[in-house]
Order: C-alpha cells, then sequence, then structure tokens
C-alpha cells in the first residue's frame, strides 16, 4: 500500500494505521455510499480478488465506479493493473489499486456471471484476452 491514499471525503489511509483506525475509515466510507457498498468488501489483499469479482472505486474526481473484474496484470512486484470491464456496453478500462479504495463483492469461487461470461465467449471462440486487446490502447 502507498504511504497515503487520498480520496473522497478526504479520507486518509497511512501505511502503518491500526486495524482500529482503518476499521473506522472504512466505515465512514461506506455510510457515505450506502446502499451501493452494502454487499462490498474492502480490498486489503489484491489475492482476495477473483476475476468476475464486481469492483467499486472511488475515483479521483470522488464518483463512485465499478465494473467486472477481468484481468489483473502484474506488470512488476509492486506495481499491478485492475482491468475491469462494463457489462453494459463492454467498455474496458484499467485502474491502479494502489491508488483507490476499492470494494469487492466477496463470492466464494466462481461467480455465476464469470461463469456465463466464459460460456459466452467459448461460443464466440473468443477470450478475455480478444476483448482486452481491441477495447484498450
Amino acid at each position: 500500500m502507498n504511504k497515503y491514499r487520498k480520496k473522497k471525503y478526504n479520507f486518509i489511509i497511512k501505511e502503518n494505521i491500526s486495524n482500529d483506525e482503518l476499521d473506522k475509515i472504512i466505515k465512514n466510507i461506506k455510510n457515505k455510499f450506502s446502499p451501493e457498498l452494502d454487499e462490498y468488501l474492502f480490498l486489503r489483499d489484491i489475492r482476495e480478488l477473483n476475476i468476475g469479482n464486481y469492483i467499486k472505486y472511488i475515483d479521483k474526481t470522488n464518483i463512485l465506479k465499478g465494473g467486472i473484474l477481468v484481468r489483473i496484470e502484474y506488470l512488476t512486484k509492486k506495481y499491478i493493473l485492475l482491468i475491469l470491464m462494463d457489462p453494459k456496453n463492454n467498455y474496458v478500462w484499467k485502474i491502479n489499486p494502489i491508488k483507490l479504495h476499492i470494494f469487492y463483492r466477496n463470492y466464494n469461487g466462481t461467480t455465476q456471471f464469470s461463469k456465463l461470461f466464459k460460456k459466452f465467449l467459448k461460443s464466440k471462440n473468443m477470450n478475455i484476452d480478444n476483448i482486452i486487446t481491441n477495447k484498450i490502447d
């Protein structure tokens, strides 16, 4: 985690913050964005994510945005990008998880959407890399 992360309502999460302090900040964020974040957990570790998870995050313009996680790019050991897709219009974009407050739905195993999505891609003789390559500069 970066030393500081400033986001909506000037919430700051310091690297050496206690779990109790972090829980208070996350609770305040969730209260500000209720009910949109009611079923979501704060992302504390990138390993908590699975392809197909629905992600919501607060962007630099203080707007809550979201998409479906379609890929995780490990560019270096410390630099990771999340590739998200809007299911309504198939728009694909990348976000840097270090710079954002990220929340995700906690699913055990494969989500129903990811199963359907993979089945659809297979029926079209495609994979997620085809979509990402065509939609991201």
